[in-house]
This record gives C-alpha cells, structure tokens and sequence, in this order.
C-alpha cells in the first residue's frame, strides 16, 4: 500500500489555470509538481523517462498528464488507465484532507471563550489580572473569618 503525504500536493486553487485544459504559456511550477506526483501514483512505467513528455522540456509532467488526460476521456471506463474513477476519488480525498479542511475557519471553543491568551508583550496587564485575582482570595479569606 502506498503512503500519500497530502501536503506534497500543492493546492489545485494556486495554479489559477486548469491543468488539464491549460496552454503551455499557463503552465507553472506547482502544476508541474502535481502533475509529476499524479504520474508517479497512478501511471504505469518502467523508466522515469516515460513519465515526461519529450516535446515539452519546460512542464514535461504536466504536458504529458494532458496527453494522458485526452486519451483517458476517450477511452471506456475499463480501459482508462491514469484518470480512473478509483484514482480521481484518491485525488480528491487527498485535496480535501489538505486543502479544504484549512479554507474553513472554525468559530471558538468553549475554552477560548472564556480564557485570554498569555500575552508575554503586555506584562502590566497580567500584573493587572493578578492583582484583582489575590485581591478576590483576600475578600473570600475575610469573609470566612
């Protein structure tokens, strides 16, 4: 079984182009890392050289994920062989562990709620914070006297 780090995809929404549809004057580094990752994964070679395409020596691995991809979308579904259903749904998983779950900012817990955070540039007020909190002990000490 092979081990996908999620983070050594970049985020699809960076490349600001589709990778698959995109002119080579589009193509960029980060498209070419995922397409290289995507090759790596799911297609089958015997010679890392098989892995890029020789008439793009710029985005080898993403010039050669489009030729791929077009020959994919004509094939049936038992004859793809780097676009599979199987593989586009791991593609996607890895996207939304990495990637989508970190676009939503959840609100705070109950903790942070009610506690401020240590503030080590702001040493009056914790001073501040102290003094009322020994002064609210010294009222409750008197009173059970």
């Amino acid at each position: 079984m092979t081990s996908v780090s999620q983070w050594a995809f970049a985020d699809t929404k960076k490349f600001k182009a589709d990778t698959i549809t995109c002119t080579k004057n589009s193509m960029n580094d980060e498209m070419e890392n995922y397409a290289q990752f995507m090759l790596h994964l799911f297609s089958y070679y015997r010679h890392i050289s098989e892995l890029q395409d020789p008439e793009n020596n710029r985005f080898p691995h993403t010039s050669l994920l489009q030729k791929l991809w077009a020959a994919d979308l004509s094939a049936n579904a038992s004859d793809k062989l780097t676009f599979t259903e199987k593989h586009m749904q791991c593609l996607q998983n890895v996207q939304d562990a990495a990637y989508n779950s970190l676009r939503y900012k959840l609100g705070e817990d109950a903790l942070q709620r009610v506690t401020k955070p240590f503030c080590g540039d702001c040493p009056d007020l914790c001073k501040e914070e102290f003094a009322d909190e020994d002064e609210e002990e010294m009222d409750g000490l008197q009173e059970e006297d």
